[in-house]
């Protein structure tokens, strides 16, 4: 929190990605608590990147470059976490669904996790917009149908166009199972 080198917080950045669980769990508090580079809204500018957007948090990259085991504790984070742990939690949780091995179990409950706080958070633009983001890392049909909702009835422009883009990108990965019976059989 307080180094000011750059190669000195890179080197810090890389150690902690190494740790497991229980570094994550000293980690999650820090999130969105260190710098001053996370978004407080709905980026205007139009995101052309067809792979999933690098977390600016600097704890939720670090996260989300960990072993996929943390995924269970930035879940947890994204449901019962502080407004600003939640919102960088997604980012992580978004980055580790799209780029990890992370087991089936996981994703789905990061997806219903997503999913339900998109639900409870009818009213928190950023939330959304983060949400939309972290969507692309599904090929699932509940992410495709929330999507395609958001296309068709959400006034805001920018995240509709953040819709669109994850539905595209959405199309790319590779189909997640739709429930968790077909992957116990």
């Amino acid at each position: 929190m307080r180094e000011t080198k750059l190669y000195t917080k890179l080197e810090l950045c890389e150690a902690l990605q190494t740790g497991g669980q229980e570094t994550a769990q000293l980690l999650i508090p820090l999130l969105g608590a260190i710098g001053q580079n996370q978004h407080t809204q709905p980026a205007v500018e139009a995101f052309k990147k067809t792979s999933y957007p690098l977390p600016r948090d600097i704890v939720a990259r670090i996260l989300a470059r960990m072993d996929p085991v943390v995924l269970p504790a930035l879940i947890t984070a994204v449901v019962d976490g502080s407004r600003t742990q939640a919102v960088e939690a997604i980012d992580a949780v978004g980055f580790l669904c799209f780029y990890s091995a992370a087991t089936v179990t996981d994703r789905l409950a990061a997806l219903n996790a997503l999913t339900e706080k998109l639900r409870g958070n009818p009213d928190d633009e950023l939330m959304q917009w983060k949400i939309v983001r972290a969507l692309e890392s599904f090929n699932h049909p509940d992410a495709t149908l929330v999507l395609e909702q958001i296309v068709a009835r959400n006034a805001n422009p920018v995240i509709v166009r953040e819709a669109q883009r994850s539905l595209v990108v959405v199309a790319e990965q590779p189909a997640l199972r739709a429930s968790f019976d077909t992957e116990m059989r």
